[in-house]
């Protein structure tokens, strides 16, 4: 799960889908919805302004920012889609705990 905050401007709720394929894997279901969130963030502030992501998934937040490698192949194209879309890594990412 992920939101874009902007200053006093929130996109409470984004829904959108994607098809990814019948057996995907949790890590590939988190990079596509970091992606919509990235396209939300653009499509609604432009492509020049930062933002705020807040997402659920350490690893993929981790691995946008660069601080951990994206080893499985089916991960390798998702990881370089959400890099275009922040190309100067404009956006601030965070993480935000899972409630258990």
């Amino acid at each position: 799960m992920f939101g874009v905050v902007r200053g006093a401007e929130t996109i409470d709720m984004c829904w959108g889908s994607v098809y990814i394929g019948n057996q995907v894997t949790n890590n590939e279901a988190e990079h596509a919805g970091l992606i919509l969130s990235l396209q939300a963030a653009v499509q609604h502030f432009g492509q020049n302004s930062s933002f705020h992501i807040q997402g659920d998934s350490q690893m993929v937040i981790n691995q946008l920012k660069g601080s951990n490698q994206v080893n499985a192949p089916s991960l390798m194209d998702l990881k370089e889609d959400s890099s275009e879309l922040n190309p100067q890594r404009e956006a601030l990412l965070s993480v935000v705990p899972r409630s258990s």
